[in-house]
């Protein structure tokens, strides 16, 4: 018989995954992509959209609850895009949250980078309670 086959596979090494270093390494990338994107443009102001979307599952996975309003056991995650269509932030939330729960950790962070580019901002979110709260913070800022 071959040698080769008769070899044990190599011992293999798992070692865990710091989830806080990857997400926030992930994110990071996001923003490096983004812009590398927004400065291959003649842009004056951006248009930021920020809107909820179901993502139906089949299973357990954690985090997950039925959501009425969709009526499906879900995800309901949070996503912000800017008017070229980059997806400048999201967030996956358990199926139960309300729509425009935890908004501010996906929106804030954005703004504040565009703010320190001295870009001019608008926010669009299809919730009226949100858009208002969303405008007078842009304003204030």
């Amino acid at each position: 018989m071959n040698q080769r086959l008769r070899r044990s596979p190599p011992d293999v090494v798992y070692t865990p995954i710091d989830v806080t270093s990857n997400l926030d390494g992930l994110a990071r990338l996001n923003v490096e992509w983004v812009d590398r994107g927004m400065a291959q443009t003649s842009h004056q102001r951006v248009i930021l959209d920020m809107d909820s979307s179901e993502s139906p599952v089949h299973g357990q996975q954690e985090g997950v609850a039925y959501n009425g309003h969709f009526g499906s056991v879900c995800y309901h995650p949070l996503f912000l895009f800017n008017h070229f269509g980059d997806c400048e932030g999201a967030m996956l939330r358990p199926g139960n949250v309300h729509s425009a729960e935890r908004w501010r950790e996906v929106l804030e962070p954005v703004v504040k980078r565009y703010q320190e580019k001295a870009t001019v901002l608008k926010v669009k979110r299809n919730e009226q309670r949100m858009w208002k709260s969303c405008r007078a913070r842009a304003s204030d800022a």
